[in-house]
């Protein structure tokens, strides 16, 4: 177990472990669809993929954690000193995020539905078409 534990600022095993297996699917995946298709077709699903999460996704995940403008009173006084221990600091960053929840879910749902949808219609065109 003490092994297992990351020092100050690095990543830790788990996280490595599972960095890597989300790369080597990806290209393994990008590879596959490489190698049966034209160049247009693995373009096509790598927006597909890769579109919806950075486009709304990304941003819905932080709008919820850290959200959005100027911020509040409470994240306004933090910076300024004014809350002079860390737990203040760390939760009035996160301060308000029931009411920045439905926005959030939001964009998480259209970037979970481009992503889908756009998977499913380039893989449909690429067996259909044969990936052309």
């Amino acid at each position: 177990p003490a092994a297992a534990t990351a020092a100050e600022g690095e990543p830790s095993v788990g996280f490595i472990l599972c960095e890597s297996c989300v790369w080597g699917l990806l290209v393994l995946g990008l590879s596959l669809a490489a190698a049966g298709s034209s160049l247009s077709g693995v373009f096509s699903l790598v927006g597909a993929l890769c579109g919806g999460n950075v486009i709304f996704t990304i941003p819905g995940l932080l709008w919820l954690k850290l959200g959005g403008g100027g911020g509040g009173a409470a994240v306004r006084a933090a910076a300024s000193g004014a809350a002079a221990d860390g737990a203040a600091r760390a939760g009035a960053v996160g301060a308000g995020w029931r009411r920045r929840l439905p926005t959030a879910l939001l964009l998480c749902g259209v970037g979970a539905f481009i992503t889908v949808a756009g998977t499913f219609a380039t893989l449909q065109s690429m067996v259909e078409g044969g990936g052309r």
